[in-house]
């Protein structure tokens, strides 16, 4: 087998059993490699409903952002404190072209110290989750167990938990 280093590109239709193979051998050892990383850069966890990642600190929260789009509904997440991001200039999770499609559990903590939304696009599910600005401007997920203290927008629809909403929302309240 050849290393990845030894990989040699060949023009388009000039493929070789032996470049597939290492272009296999690359792509796992890729995706090896992002798994391993995405582990090392939260508390704890791998990302799945039995061992979700830990959220502990502003910087982890913002690491949610890199797990967008619909590539990413097996990710589980779970704050294991509350956040506060007072002081951190805080970009809304997800966008309308990768949405949030993960699962965030707010183990029943809250988020506090900014304003606007926590999440602009959420497709995914959010529980036990409690905010000091919106939850989500655009909701089409699910979103149960939550509550905010601030106003959610988008566009020019505002609401207390959520600015615009298609989706589940239960057990959840605005003040």
């Amino acid at each position: 087998m050849k290393t990845i280093s030894s990989f040699v590109a060949r023009p388009a239709g000039k493929a070789t059993r032996t470049g597939m193979r290492t272009a296999a051998a690359t792509a796992i050892v890729s995706a090896m490699l992002l798994s391993t990383n995405a582990a090392a850069q939260f508390s704890g966890g791998a990302g799945t409903a039995q061992a979700p990642y830990l959220i502990t600190n502003a910087t982890q929260l913002s690491m949610v952002r890199s797990f967008v789009g619909a590539e990413h509904t097996d990710k589980y997440f779970r704050l294991a404190n509350a956040i506060d991001l007072a002081g951190a200039s805080w970009t809304p999770i997800g966008t309308d072209a990768n949405r949030f499609t993960g699962h965030l559990h707010g183990g029943g903590y809250k988020v506090t110290g900014f304003t606007g939304n926590l999440f602009d696009y959420n497709s995914g599910a959010i529980d036990s989750l409690g905010v000091s600005g919106g939850l989500a401007g655009y909701n089409t997920g699910t979103v149960s167990n939550c509550h905010a203290a601030g106003v959610a927008y988008y566009s020019s629809y505002y609401g207390g938990l959520i600015g615009y909403n298609t989706g589940t929302i239960s057990s959840s309240h605005a003040t």
